[in-house]
């Protein structure tokens, strides 16, 4: 909605651009999506991401002078896509896991 509106006003570019920005939102929708379904594919698909945009940002790199640069990036782009990944992978995890549970009976008798 943000990029909707933010096109509205004098940035207006014209209905081309209004209608590309929403698409920004789609992987995240997608990986919703997949997350519900698949949770353990998802958080391999995002830590997978947190490594690509590790080393297209170039983090952390000998040469780099803005130390202080590369750790904000981290924390705020690659921090959140570590921890969703991996929380994913543990909550897949368990879901299987308890997918066997669900069918053992309650009662030794029964």
């Amino acid at each position: 909605m943000f990029t909707v509106v933010s096109n509205l006003g004098q940035e207006w570019t014209g209905w081309a651009a209004l209608l590309l920005h929403p698409l920004i939102a789609l992987p995240f929708f997608g990986l919703a999506w997949l997350s519900r379904r698949w949770p353990r594919v998802a958080g391999l698909l995002l830590l997978a991401l947190a490594v690509f945009f590790f080393r297209f940002f170039e983090l952390f790199d000998r040469d780099s002078l803005a130390r202080i640069d590369d750790g904000i990036t981290f924390i705020l782009l690659l921090g959140p896509l570590l921890a969703a990944g991996v929380a994913l992978l543990v909550t897949g995890k368990q879901r299987e896991e308890s997918d066997g549970l669900d069918q053992l009976p309650l009662v030794a008798g029964e």
